[in-house]
């Protein structure tokens, strides 16, 4: 049987800190379906929507079908936002890069030296 859990932020006009949104998730029992509603939303800070996307694709691991209802124009381009540059840092291509010490200059300069 799939049961459904209902987050909404109706007593806020607001989201502006991880904490809030992490509160709003704290009960969540073992729902199949999650429903957030940002009815009554005006505002979604950076930090808030990246919380936000945190959480859902933690939940969308864990088996749980997760949507957002309701959405603001302002909410909807901040997840966007937050979004695109969050699957940017995902892909980032970082590599390692080992540091040299050397014990003195004469050390150094051979070292450059030797590489062409």
């Amino acid at each position: 049987m799939n049961s459904v859990t209902i987050i909404d932020f109706k007593e806020l006009n607001s989201l502006k800190n991880r904490s809030s949104v992490r509160s709003a998730f704290e009960n969540i029992s073992k729902a199949d379906i999650i429903r957030v509603d940002f009815r009554g939303i005006e505002f979604l800070s950076r930090t808030a929507a990246h919380e936000l996307l945190k959480i859902k694709e933690f939940l969308i691991s864990q088996k749980m079908d997760v949507s957002f209802l309701n959405l603001g124009d302002q909410a909807n381009k901040m997840l966007a936002l937050v979004e695109a540059s969050y699957s940017k840092s995902k892909n980032a291509d970082f590599r390692f890069v080992k540091w040299l010490t050397f014990q003195s200059e004469d050390q150094y300069n051979e070292y450059l030296l030797s590489i062409e």
